[in-house]
Formats: C-alpha cells, structure tokens, sequence
C-alpha cells in the first residue's frame, strides 16, 4: 500500500542524523499519531485572548490592591473595658492615680489636692460685676502659675498612624505559555495584525509573551516557516511584524539566528512543495539585512551548508540582492553586497 511506502520513508527520516532533531520529531510525531488512530495524545488547547488575559491581570491588580489596603486597617488589639472604668465619667476609683499630683487639677508649682489650697476672693468692678479672667489670661485658683491641660493620652486603635511609604504593588508576572498555546497564540497574533495592523496592539501582545521563554526564537521559527508557503499579503504581514519588533527592541539577533539559519539549510527541502521558495526566503533576507537583524557575513557562512546544492546557493543570495535593489534600491543593495 501506498501509505506504507510513505510512512517507511518517513521511519527512516526520522532518524537520520543529518536532519534537524525539528524534522525528525515531527516525523515521530506523526508516525505515533497514524499509529493511535489519529488520535492527539493532548487534548488541544486554546490560548486566551486578549481581552480575556487583560481582565484576569486586572483582576489580579485589584484583588492585591485590596490585600494592601486591609494592612493599613485596624491597629493594636481593642482596650479592655476594666482599663476605660478608671477614666473620668465612670465612678471608678481614682486611688493611685497619677492625675492626682499631674496638676490636672491645679498648676505645676507644687499644688497636690484641694485641700489646704485657700481660695482667693472674687474681685469685683466699679459696677459691683465679679471680675472673670480674660480670654487667655484667666489665673488659677489651684496653684502658683497656671499650667496648659496636656492633650488625653490616645492608644490603641484609637489613634491611626500615618500611612508608611510604600511602594505600589508590582505588576503580575506574566505566566509561561506551553509550546503548543506558544505557537497557536503567535498564529493569532499573525491573524490580528492582518485584521488591524495596529503597532501598540502588537507591542502588548508581545509582552504577553515575556514570561515565556524563547518565545522570540519559537515566533521567527513559526513565522520563517509559513511564510514558505502563504499567499503573499501573509507573508508582507510577517516579514513587517518580524521587522518591526526587532527595531522596537523585542527580538534580539539571537532570536533571527538559529530559525533564519535552519531555514537556509533545508530551503531545497521546502523548494518541492514550493517552487518559489527561494525567492520568498530573498525577501526575508534582504529585509532582515537592512534592519540588521541578520548580517551578509553571517548569511555567507550559513550558506556554506548548501555546499551540496551548489545552484541553490547561488540562487539564494541572487534572490537576496533583487529583493532589495526592488524595496531598498541599488545603492543599498551595494553597499552590503558590493559589485
């Protein structure tokens, strides 16, 4: 049967040591699924959206806002109602108080109780009125020189320190993705930019991708990949959302140089099912040279590795060079390329 003779090739392919462990995977991959009826060992997952991960963060901001502010609630343990007995206005029992010689009663001169204190007699005016000191000048008629009432003593709960300085609460970490809600939410991101290609939405969606890591290598690899075989506005969309996270800082060269490098090693492969192959992989290259995401010494050593496919060596750095004379001009064609 056809289907065999199609598998077994496949069987050998997947463990031949010159491939790529990707390839060979994938080829394992699909061989255990013919093999459980074509049935995923996982069940597939959905990312979320965006809309949804943005109502879980802010979900998680308020519920550690309001953990933060019950901290400032309250305060010591409240007072026992024995210690309140003692105070003024209950009837307790004032033996032992130290209000007795704190001079609440009188001035600080040395007044105790009013006993022994002898009372000076009113005075009077011309008019026969009693005389009432005036308004912060009035005299005590309990001690030598009068002495301001201190403030009641507050402690417990009563008394609410000032607020401390401190810092807001910090931002949720963003939750690693797995590899399969990695490569489906990088897909949707391709599917939204196509829809609205808005730059500040696409920034957000790639810190969303922060806690992950290699999420940059894993999208270049993604997108690298179908943009071998996509209709042409995809593959516009891809190399402009590639091109514009790498000068906005969110994808390094490291990133461009392991997935861009296995895609020229292994370009003959994808030319079967994809004649113009090449010419779509000069448009990247020639894009990703002049944002300097990738170098031409980089791109003549990695082309080394085509040294069994001489022709399409030579046809990939061809494709390279029209591709920018086309959307950069020839200058710049020659200045990285000479001639």
């Amino acid at each position: 049967h056809y289907m065999e003779v199609y598998f077994g090739k496949m069987r050998t392919l997947s463990d031949d040591k010159k491939l790529s462990s990707r390839y060979r995977f994938m080829y394992k991959d699909l061989i255990e699924l013919r093999a459980n009826r074509w049935k995923a060992r996982r069940k597939q997952e959905t990312a979320k959206t965006l809309d949804e991960i943005r109502k879980d963060m802010e979900r998680e901001e308020r519920a550690q806002a309001q953990q933060s502010q019950q901290g400032y609630r309250g305060g010591g343990p409240p007072r026992d109602r024995d210690q309140n007995r003692s105070g003024r206005g209950m009837g307790g029992d004032y033996r032992g108080d130290s209000r007795r010689s704190s001079g609440m009663y009188g001035g600080g001169g040395g007044g105790g109780s009013r006993r022994g204190v002898n009372k000076p007699p009113p005075k009077t005016d011309e008019h026969g009125f009693t005389q009432v000191g005036r308004s912060g000048k009035s005299s005590s008629y309990m001690g030598s020189s009068p002495s301001p009432r201190a403030p009641p003593s507050v402690s417990g709960s009563s008394r609410r320190s000032p607020p401390r300085d401190r810092k807001p609460p910090s931002a949720p970490s963003v939750p690693a993705l797995s590899k399969d809600k990695l490569e489906l939410r990088v897909k949707n991101m391709k599917a939204e930019f196509m829809q609205d290609p808005d730059e500040k939405e696409l920034l957000l969606s790639m810190e969303e991708l922060s806690g992950t890591p290699d999420a940059g290598k894993t999208m270049v690899q993604v997108y690298g990949d179908a943009s071998m075989d996509c209709k042409d506005d995809e593959r516009k969309a891809i190399i402009k959302i590639l091109s514009l996270l790498f000068q906005k800082g969110k994808l390094s060269r490291d990133d461009f140089d392991g997935p861009i490098g296995e895609l020229i090693e292994f370009i003959d492969s994808f030319v079967i099912d994809s004649p113009k192959a090449i010419d779509y992989l000069g448009d990247m290259l020639a894009e990703f040279i002049h944002i300097k995401a990738i170098g031409v010494p980089w791109l003549c050593n990695q082309i080394t590795k085509l040294d069994h496919a001489p022709d399409v060596r030579l046809k990939v750095i061809e494709c390279t060079i029209e591709s920018m004379k086309k959307t950069q001009g020839l200058a710049e064609a020659k200045a990285h390329f000479g001639g």
